[in-house]
């Protein structure tokens, strides 16, 4: 029988890829809501009990925004405590650790891909500039 005093209170979960442009996540959740910061792109919150199908993002919900706070500050816990290079980031930290998010980067990124045309060559700036967002 487990002990339910070692339970964890968390899921954590990182995903990084670049198949359509910068797309590095990071997922928190407990048994009822999943906080997912998505890096270049709006923040998902979701209540699980609600909506098993994670089909409404919740994340701009004012009832919700103290929950979303909490579990931004338990995700960079998490992160820091397995090393995790991108909260090293001021940048990042000011995401998660006082909710001060710019979405405009995602749109940025997009309009730059459609100006560039190249594949390669836009994966080649993405690199760059996450090597500048990881030393910040």
């Amino acid at each position: 029988e487990r002990d339910h005093d070692d339970a964890r209170e968390y899921v954590v979960c990182t995903g990084n890829g670049q198949q359509f442009g910068l797309y590095s996540t990071r997922m928190i959740r407990d048994d009822r809501y999943k906080y997912v910061w998505n890096l270049t792109d709006v923040d998902e919150f979701y209540d699980l009990e609600a909506d098993p199908g994670e089909l409404v993002n919740l994340i701009a919900e004012p009832e919700h925004q103290e929950r979303i706070a909490q579990m931004r500050k338990d995700l960079y816990a998490e992160l820091m405590s397995h090393g995790d290079r991108f909260v090293r980031s001021e940048w990042i930290q000011r995401q998660l650790l006082e909710g001060k998010k710019d979405v405009t980067i995602a749109t940025n990124l997009l309009e730059t891909r459609l100006l560039i045309g190249s594949k390669n060559t836009y994966n080649k700036l993405i690199k760059k500039i996450l090597k500048i967002i990881i030393k910040m």
